[in-house]
């Protein structure tokens, strides 16, 4: 044994050389498993790995996306996100560690495919389909999605500069004309 950091002075120490009880311990330890299927419900896999997501800092939903959808698609959503006009407008210097960023790019893709019409709550299974769906996306699909995304975000960026994605107050007492919420980022859409 090694490498143990409870029962420490157990590392270096052989099966055979352990007493009965901790043999027993190690034979018979359950290990709880859950299997599943190819054709299992993708809502369903999101949930039990979110609950299972226990470890001291959990995963957030897009982390965990990243771990189950795996594929062409993520790569792209973090491509995408590097793009120096959406880094502006999200106010980034460097990725997000908890990439919240990557999931605002998929937020986009996946209201460019399935449009505002067709979004149903929650948002999170809404960016879970977009994230299956697309997982394996196509060269020419790539490519239509990234001019829509750097044209929506020169756009964006040459209407409102700095104050993008921010919350706009109207005229009162204190300020006349108005003013931009200064520090926040609004992402709507969060039910």
């Amino acid at each position: 044994m090694t490498g143990l950091k409870v029962f420490q002075e157990l590392n270096g120490a052989r099966y055979r050389t352990l007493t009965d009880d901790l043999q027993d311990a190690i034979r018979y330890f359950k290990i709880r498993t859950i299997t599943f299927k190819k054709d299992s419900d993708k809502n369903l896999k999101f949930e039990i790995f979110e609950r299972l997501n226990t470890g001291s800092v959990s995963l957030n939903d897009q982390e965990l996306r990243n771990c189950i959808y795996r594929g062409e698609f993520n790569v792209f959503m973090k491509e995408l996100s590097t793009d120096p006009d959406f880094t502006f407008l999200v106010g980034l210097k460097k990725p997000d560690k908890r990439m919240k960023d990557i999931e605002l790019v998929l937020r986009f893709a996946a209201y460019y495919h399935a449009t505002y019409l067709n979004y149903k709550p929650q948002m999170k299974n809404f960016l879970n389909l977009e994230a299956e769906k697309y997982r394996h996306l196509s060269n020419n699909d790539s490519q239509q999605l990234r001019g829509a995304f750097k044209n929506a975000c020169q756009i964006i960026r040459s209407m409102f500069g700095k104050n993008s994605f921010k919350r706009f107050y109207k005229e009162t007492e204190k300020s006349s004309g108005g003013y931009w919420e200064p520090k926040k980022f609004n992402a709507t859409g969060t039910s």
